[in-house]
């Protein structure tokens, strides 16, 4: 994605969502990208997870709903309790979550986001 079709996107996506996650998020989707056209599955992994999370956190603050300890952070369950979020759009509260559930569970299958030890 050109650098132009980013700042575009961050300019969009900031009138509803919080600065910061937008731009975590396009941050790791720019890096799974890059690490995905090099070859590099391990770090497009990595990087697939960590704009899960950011689109997670995201998506939560937009549904006034808190994230207290960051440590106990856990995507894959607020995703899921995102579902349940009231009178929200659909894409908010299905579509995104849903999206992020399966590409959450893709790079947790695949050891992305923890050492297997196997």
């Amino acid at each position: 994605m050109s650098g132009s079709a980013l700042a575009g996107a961050a300019r969009l996506l900031r009138t509803q969502f919080a600065a910061a996650h937008v731009d975590a998020a396009l941050k790791h989707f720019s890096a799974a990208i890059e690490k995905f056209v090099s070859g590099d599955w391990e770090g497009t992994s990595q990087k697939a997870g960590k704009f899960v999370e950011a689109v997670t956190k995201a998506l939560m603050l937009h549904c006034q709903k808190k994230f207290e300890n960051p440590r106990k952070f856990s995507a894959g369950r607020e995703l899921q309790q995102l579902q349940q979020a009231g009178t929200y759009p659909e894409a908010i509260r299905l579509v995104i979550p849903r999206a992020g559930i399966f590409v959450y569970d893709i790079v947790s299958n695949r050891g992305g986001r923890h050492d297997p030890h196997d």
